[in-house]
């Protein structure tokens, strides 16, 4: 990816999300409980009460809620940098035990290499965290927090894919805004530690961070599974394949796609706020194709064909020769395809390939596509503080998504798609 010049500061396995509006005290919130993988698109105008649907991916099944009155879009935060930056550890968290790198020692003795928002977060979790001996793990790049209860080894290792993830997004920033003031909370359990009680300590501190709700912490803590929350901004990993049987030879299954496209998508909404699901997914799908080759976090129920998971380039540029010269054919056309958003399907394949190009050719363009979008959904929420999905609207998406994309010649893109491997 080409380094832009602007690095000025500023402000989903498969789930579930639905919208729904709650009286707060003086005025109307949003909250945003759909089924979004982290999702199955809502239809047009439909009103659901608070339910938590079920929805299985890769194996695993995860939820997506997000509590809108403390989860504010990019555009809509304020500017706290400034205390943020004063932010000292407290003394529990001071004496925490944790890694980073390949480094390990308290959080207090490297202090000064922890940025504001991580001593933010370990401040936040100190006491769950102490109380349940969780691991403690910091990348050395980006604003990440790893509270695992699992094999170290395995800890080390995702990590590793966290640190590579977070260096390819770098450059993925707004141009103007706060910058990212929250870091990405990552809680990784194996079999084991879903077994113990730090699986439930760290739901009911959400509940009580007005996170989640009382119900699906109780839900989840009946019946554990993945859980993506962008707003927090963060996610709830098992570690392992919980519905397939890999002994059996099942492979819908890798923690590593798991864990770079999630932080993908919470990255994302943290510092532009809300785009159009087939951005989000495709930028998810993106960073997991140079990282892995395989495509893995799906947007579907139930196992998917084993094919659907590699050769994306391939069966992308194929599908874009055969189809170019059709009439009304255009790149931002497929954008525009919200059902087809995070499958592997034709206009997600191919909006992801776009979404590549541009990356690797031009990331001002993208960057200005992705704050332009999200910008449209904030003006377009209104009192609506967080839906969980893009409400931006319709005629002004199209002229964007038009004016950033529909400049790429389809040749190019297809001989672009020829060299990612």
């Amino acid at each position: 990816m080409k380094k832009t010049t602007h690095r000025a500061a500023r402000p989903t396995t498969r789930s579930a999300e639905t919208s729904l509006a709650v009286h707060v005290p003086g005025e109307f919130k949003t909250f945003a409980c759909r089924v979004d993988d982290t999702s199955h698109p809502m239809k047009s105008g439909q009103e659901r009460r608070c339910r938590l649907k079920k929805s299985v991916i890769s194996q695993a099944f995860m939820a997506c809620l997000i509590f809108a009155p403390l989860s504010m879009s990019a555009h809509a935060q304020g500017g706290r940098q400034d205390l943020a930056d004063e932010v000292q550890l407290s003394t529990l968290a001071a004496e925490l035990k944790l890694q980073r790198g390949r480094r390990k020692s308290t959080a207090g003795s490297i202090d000064d290499k922890l940025s504001a928002p991580v001593r933010v977060a370990l401040n936040e979790w100190a006491g769950v965290a102490s109380e349940h001996d969780l691991s403690i793990l910091v990348p050395e790049s980006g604003a990440v927090v790893v509270f695992g209860s699992a094999d170290r080894k395995l800890l080390s290792e995702a990590v590793s894919v966290l640190d590579e993830t977070w260096e390819m997004l770098e450059d993925l920033r707004p141009e103007d805004g706060l910058e990212n003031e929250q870091a990405v909370l990552i809680f990784l359990f194996d079999e084991e530690g879903l077994g113990g009680g730090a699986w439930g300590a760290v739901l009911e501190a959400l509940v009580e961070k007005n996170e989640l709700m009382a119900h699906a912490a109780r839900d989840l803590i009946a019946d554990p599974r993945a859980l993506m929350l962008r707003g927090l901004p963060g996610f709830l990993q098992p570690t392992y394949d919980m519905v397939g049987n890999t002994a059996a030879g099942d492979d819908e299954f890798r923690l590593h796609n798991e864990l770079a496209h999630k932080l993908t998508q919470c990255v994302l909404k943290s510092r532009f706020g809300e785009v159009p699901e087939s951005i989000r997914w495709g930028l998810g799908f993106l960073v997991e194709q140079r990282q892995f080759r395989s495509i893995y976090q799906l947007n579907a129920t139930g196992f998917v064909a084993s094919t659907d998971h590699f050769n994306w380039p391939k069966k992308t540029r194929e599908v874009i020769l055969d189809s170019y010269k059709e009439d009304g054919w255009a790149l931002s056309g497929h954008a525009l395809r919200p059902n087809t958003a995070g499958r592997p399907e034709a206009s997600q394949m191919i909006t992801w390939g776009a979404l590549d190009y541009l990356y690797a050719k031009d990331s001002e363009n993208l960057v200005a596509m992705l704050d332009e979008l999200a910008r449209l959904h904030s003006d377009a929420t209104g009192w609506r503080t967080n839906l969980g999905h893009y409400v931006g609207q319709q005629e002004a998406t199209t002229q964007v998504l038009a004016e950033r994309l529909d400049g790429i010649d389809a040749r190019k893109l297809a001989s672009h798609l020829r060299r990612v491997k």
